[in-house]
């Protein structure tokens, strides 16, 4: 017997000091029940896959005919992905039935033989089934072999499927090359690409991005916006009508100025806004701050000024005093909270010029 003495341990690598031990996220793919990973598919299709395909459709229900998501080509080929959840090690006898719905679908020309056919597990695959797919011409005769085992009573709910000599020829001689395995690391690295891998394996979230410089010329889209007509009538207001559209503005270099900042509040909001929606995936964020600079700032906007111009500065000095932050955003900055204004602005429920009460 051997006495050992007892060291300082280490720190746990990926540990959490709130969260206890971090699970690899290929543990936890395997770990996770049938309706998550069902989800995380679903997650992955439309994150990754609908980037790379002219079409991406999941097929639901148990009469998918061996294809749970189809993927079209421009050309109308197709690739379909066959998306299995296990617990254990994948070996042929997981796979064979799968196999003979690919051959009878398309023996009965119900879907065309695809360009590449996926599997992806939620498991790792075994040796053997390794071995038979890095030599995917045994598939032929070991799904002849299995046809009545695993099957004949298996593809379809409405009839016993014999292997008749037509249908055997067919599989005898189908391509199975067009067989690929999807590894778990392959999945996840593509799922790692979508903004909804960190909520299902706790990536670190992104930092918000820095607020997009507007354009120097504005298009004719943003010309059109009820922020920008609005400061113009602010501009010709307070300048008793010798600024009347963009052209005279840029003759005023105190106005055009002004006018300048206010464009770059506008488009750091809007990163916000996008920040909130695709990365976050939740656009009420957005709108929960948008309604508390509503409720801050409405009342100051509705006194009564002596011009339009003079309304503006103040509802805009009063939105930067807000103090707002949000747990996914952070601190919400003044750039931020005027640029709200203007969208508010768009959504006609604050005005600079034109209210019915006058200044």
């Amino acid at each position: 017997m051997e006495f050992l003495e007892i060291n300082t341990p280490l720190k746990p690598q990926n540990g959490n000091i709130m969260y206890g031990k971090m699970m690899p996220p290929q543990e936890r793919l395997s770990s996770m029940s049938d309706k998550e990973f069902e989800r995380i598919v679903e997650e992955w299709a439309h994150g990754y896959l609908k980037e790379k395909y002219t079409e991406v459709r999941r097929i639901g229900g148990s009469g998918d005919k061996g294809r749970d998501i189809i993927c079209y080509y421009e050309n109308g080929d197709i690739d379909i992905y066959q998306c299995k959840h296990y617990h254990t090690t994948l070996n042929p006898g997981n796979f064979w039935v799968e196999f003979g719905k690919l051959c009878y679908y398309t023996f009965k020309n119900e879907y065309k033989v695809p360009i590449a056919y996926y599997i992806v597990a939620s498991s790792t695959i075994g040796q053997t089934f390794s071995d038979l797919l890095d030599n995917t011409s045994k598939i032929n005769s070991g799904l002849i072999m299995n046809w009545d085992k695993c099957c004949k009573n298996k593809i379809t709910k409405t009839e016993n499927l014999e292997l008749g000599d037509e249908l055997k020829d067919y599989i005898s001689k189908f391509n199975f090359s067009i067989v690929k395995n999807l590894s778990i690391l392959t999945l996840l690295e593509q799922y790692k690409t979508t903004p909804w891998f960190k909520y299902r394996f706790g990536k670190e979230l992104i930092k918000k991005p820095k607020p997009e410089i507007p354009p120097k010329d504005l298009s004719d889209n943003e010309k059109k916006l009820g922020y920008i007509n609005q400061l113009i009538k602010v501009y010709t207001d307070c300048s008793k009508g010798i600024i009347n559209n963009l052209n005279d503005l840029k003759g005023n270099t105190q106005l055009y100025d002004h006018f300048t900042r206010q464009r770059i509040s506008y488009y750091s909001a809007q990163t916000l806004k996008r920040f909130s929606r695709d990365e976050l995936l939740d656009e009420g964020i957005y709108s929960d701050i948008k309604n508390e600079i509503y409720n801050s700032v409405i009342d100051i906007s509705l006194e009564q000024y002596e011009n339009g111009y003079k309304r503006l500065t103040e509802t805009l000095s009063e939105a930067r005093k807000i103090l707002l932050a949000n747990d996914e955003l952070g601190n919400i900055h003044p750039n931020d909270k005027c640029g709200v204004c203007h969208e508010l602005v768009n959504d006609l429920k604050l005005k600079w010029v034109g209210l019915n009460n006058g200044y």
